[in-house]
């Protein structure tokens, strides 16, 4: 009998069961997604180019203010605006020398 592995397997069950996540302020598709509520965090699986895009939640807006019942959308994680600037007076930065 042939085994299936724990990576097919997953794939697997996001491809059945995983749920399609949208930007939610541009609607730009940020792939398929399977979450897992895990003692009290929640782990999310997804493949492909899933990984490609990092996303974090928010809360969407709604008409009326109740704490009861909130949506939760996602927003695509925007790009660092910083520049990657190395100095050669840092041990770290400097490069090799033999």
């Amino acid at each position: 009998m042939k085994r299936i592995s724990s990576k097919t397997l997953l794939y697997i069950l996001v491809r059945i069961f995983g749920m399609r996540v949208w930007d939610a302020g541009t609607g730009e598709d940020l792939g398929k997604y399977l979450f897992v509520p895990w003692f009290g965090r929640l782990l999310v699986f997804g493949f492909g180019t899933a990984n490609d895009k990092p996303f974090y939640p928010v809360f969407l807006k709604q008409k009326r203010l109740t704490y009861s019942l909130q949506e939760l959308g996602f927003r695509k994680h925007p790009q660092p605006d910083f520049l990657n600037e190395r100095h050669s007076n840092n041990r770290a930065d400097a490069p090799d020398r033999a």
